[in-house]
């Protein structure tokens, strides 16, 4: 089973997108040297930075809405937990 990188990082038009392009660059040297790459990240990430949808990398979304937590709203913690574990996001 190869190694495993999970990258929490968000990006939107107002904060902007440079964590998100830096994560990239990471994760396609470590996936050149045999490892999974997940991207846990915002919705408005990927229309923001649509560079790792076309990468090949699993790309899982955590949203708020409202500030009122609805089962679908998985934290970054929750969903990196479950991209570790094999399950599905």
């Amino acid at each position: 089973m190869p190694a495993v990188a999970l990258f929490g990082c968000d990006a939107s038009p107002t904060i902007g997108a440079g964590h998100v392009m830096r994560c990239l660059s990471v994760a396609q040297s470590l996936s050149r040297a045999g490892w999974s790459c997940v991207f846990v990240t915002n919705p408005e990430a990927v229309a923001t930075v649509p560079n790792p949808m076309t990468s090949g990398f699993l790309i899982c979304t955590a949203k708020r809405t409202g500030g009122v937590r609805r089962p679908e709203d998985r934290t970054h913690a929750e969903l990196m937990y479950a991209a570790l574990a094999g399950r599905n996001t």
